[in-house]
């Protein structure tokens, strides 16, 4: 039989909630998406500590167009903040419900209390975290860089520069402008390896504007849909576990 063994005693009590700001720079300050333009990725650190001296840090996105705002973030941090104080760390899915009861929607302020609770367990227990998901697959993650909205030659010229950095798997931000998507997608110089999303649909599109993806993939890889998809799939390996990121700094 498998499993966790029981925390080690003394029993650990949540004593204190720290949050803190995290901006991440933009390395094109002009990035956008079919949502609009992010000049930069705000963000909150969210620290648990317990009595015992033991902590643990989650991660907080935000990004209005998507989200919320920096300060609608925070509120939800600051409402849910005491629901903490004097518990138990490993009760995760106690307080994941405990949140949900005390405040609807706000997931990406809950993430950040969930991430903190997972890295938090981790460390009391003296192991990595991949042992609390049952054990590490793989000794490194793939990373991939998303491609910011701009004129198909641009974006091909920014995957060229990706390419010649180590990456393979590019992710191309869409408009739901069919030939111009198609174009963005299918550029000569973009290389093989790639995948497209766009942020909306329009009405009265034929599937080929609607979906980009239709076309390209099929142009690129000889096939449609998912099978085309999982067989463009290749990525560049890294160490680190990305975050799901919107093209600044290292991602």
């Amino acid at each position: 039989m498998t499993g966790f063994q029981s925390p080690p005693t003394p029993r650990h009590r949540i004593a204190r909630v720290r949050v803190r700001p995290c901006v991440q720079r933009q390395e094109n300050p002009e990035w956008r998406f079919s949502g609009g333009r992010i000049a930069d990725l705000p963000g909150w650190l969210v620290e648990l500590e317990t009595d015992q001296g033991a902590s643990g840090i989650g991660y907080v996105e935000v990004i209005p167009v998507v989200s919320t705002t920096p300060q609608g973030a925070l509120a939800a941090l600051q409402w849910l903040a005491p629901l903490f104080i004097g518990r138990d760390p490993f009760d995760i899915e106690v307080l994941l419900a405990t949140m949900d009861k005390a405040l609807a929607g706000h997931r990406h302020a809950k993430a950040g209390f969930d991430g903190a609770l997972h890295e938090l367990c981790a460390r009391i227990l003296g192991q990595p975290l991949h042992r609390l998901f049952g054990g590490a697959v793989q000794g490194a993650l793939d990373m991939t860089r998303i491609l910011p909205l701009a004129s198909p030659d641009a974006m091909a010229a920014d995957g060229e520069r990706l390419a010649g950095k180590g990456y393979r798997f590019l992710k191309i931000k869409l408009s739901g402008q069919g030939d111009l998507d198609v174009a963005r997608a299918g550029h000569p110089r973009g290389g093989r390896q790639r995948d497209a999303a766009v942020g909306r649909s329009e009405p009265g599109l034929r599937r080929e504007e609607r979906d980009p993806l239709h076309a390209p993939h099929r142009r690129f890889c000889g096939r449609s849909g998912r099978a085309a998809r999982a067989r463009c799939r290749h990525s560049r390996p890294t160490p680190g576990a990305p975050s799901r990121g919107h093209g600044g700094g290292g991602r």
